[in-house]
């Protein structure tokens, strides 16, 4: 099934597969704000299709985060029930290291996050991986 959601700065393209969603994010520039947004709308979404695997490719213009920033993306991350959900996250635009910060931040907090390169290989580490049972 596919879905298509009009965020504020951003799109958002929904498809659920057997094991996980997948979530394309793009149309717009990142930011606080839009990470904020749209990843409040993934972890709805998880909820809504029972999904405790998520892929991410986002396709936005980057923003430079400051630790500050993943600290307050996380803990809405966490609030929303993201820390019970394996995400593989990756980019199209920004560098990996630019988004290494963020999952080191969100490893410390219990997140289950992995940054990739391509698509393909965060598909098959969800494939291969379990999800986390109660919290962790």
């Amino acid at each position: 099934m596919k879905r298509h959601l009009d965020g504020d700065g951003f799109q958002l393209e929904l498809e659920t597969h057997r094991n996980h969603l997948r979530a394309y994010v793009h149309g717009g520039d990142d930011s606080l704000q839009v990470s904020l947004s749209y990843w409040m709308l993934l972890a709805e979404a998880c909820k809504q299709f029972g999904k405790r695997r998520l892929l991410v490719v986002e396709d936005l213009t980057p923003w430079h985060a400051s630790e500050e920033d993943f600290q307050r993306l996380v803990e809405a991350m966490r609030r929303s029930g993201l820390d019970q959900v394996q995400v593989a996250y990756t980019s199209l635009q920004t560098p990996i290291d630019v988004n290494e910060m963020g999952v080191i931040v969100g490893m410390e907090q219990g997140m289950w996050t992995r940054l990739f390169s391509n698509e393909r290989d965060a598909a098959l580490w969800l494939g291969v991986g379990s999800p986390p049972d109660g919290k962790r």
